[in-house]
């Protein structure tokens, strides 16, 4: 299942998307509360956004955990568990990544600072993403 799937009506009767589905929705719910929670403690126009950013990026990145988890298991499909897992943490580390450099970022707010922060975020989450790219690949078995 794709993600663009995960936000369709079809109907279907396949219970691995449904509770693919349903975590989706409970992590986009959990982070709607926390987004606007946060902005209304703070009232600034950087809270509302900062909240907004962690909120869905958070939301998303516990999702997609949730998929994979769930794309382990599913007997439905074929599956390598190691590209499902090379895949998982590259978008948690980028996910992390994007919310180290946007929080760093507004904190200081100079073009030196958000350079800084591009860099050193995103630099380190392809690094430890391939670092967990090269582990997965030594230790891979064909099945899971």
């Amino acid at each position: 299942m794709k993600l663009q799937e995960v936000f369709s009506f079809k109907k279907t009767d396949n219970k691995y998307d449904v509770v693919t589905r349903s975590f989706f929705l409970l992590f986009y719910a959990a982070g709607l509360i926390i987004f606007v929670a946060v902005g209304l403690q703070y009232m600034t126009l950087t809270a509302w956004l900062l909240g907004f950013v962690c909120a869905a990026l958070g939301a998303t990145a516990y999702g997609i955990i949730a998929k994979t988890i769930v794309d382990m298991v599913r007997k439905d499909r074929t599956r390598n568990c190691a590209d499902i897992l090379i895949r998982l943490f590259f978008v948690v580390f980028f996910a992390l990544a994007t919310v180290a450099f946007i929080t760093i970022g507004l904190q200081y707010g100079t073009v030196k600072t958000w350079i800084i922060a591009f860099l050193g975020s995103y630099g380190a989450a392809l690094i430890y993403s391939l670092i967990a790219r090269l582990i997965i690949t030594l230790v891979r078995k064909d099945k899971c």
